[in-house]
């Protein structure tokens, strides 16, 4: 059995008004800020797999670049451009997810992975150094 944690994968002054593409387990996820707080979702439209982290937040919900989809931070569809009525089964897997301490923090069960601890930092320039050779940028 895999034991769950709490993982650090972006610093919280990277997360601004844009989304924003982190690897995760290799696998690539769409960070963004929502009415309630960060949001983890797979980085892939489902329509046709455009990367969601290269479109816009909109009232709290990504924009898929390509047609507009908008999926809000549970991974459910909300918008789908001159479509009428409810959107239904349009969705992308969600990950928990937490801004504590400075950091973003995601997990695959929030609950199992109790409260985020506090960073101990014994050797700060260290800490950056794996910081900065560990995590993807775009």
């Amino acid at each position: 059995m895999t034991e769950t944690h709490w993982h650090p994968v972006l610093r919280a002054s990277k997360l601004k008004k844009k989304p924003r593409a982190v690897t995760f387990e290799g696998e690539k996820l769409v960070l963004f800020r929502t009415l309630n707080g960060v949001s983890a979702i797979a980085d892939r439209c489902p329509h046709r797999s455009a990367s969601l982290s290269k479109g816009r937040v909109i009232d709290g919900t990504v924009e898929c670049p390509y047609h507009g989809w908008r999926f809000n931070g549970k991974g459910v569809c909300t918008h789908i451009p001159l479509a009428e009525g409810p959107v239904k089964n349009r969705l992308v897997r969600s990950w928990d997810a937490r801004e504590a301490h400075g950091l973003v923090f995601v997990t695959r069960d929030a609950k199992a992975a109790g409260e985020i601890p506090a960073p101990t930092w014994d050797h700060q320039a260290q800490v950056s150094r794996i910081w900065k050779a560990t995590h993807t940028r775009r």
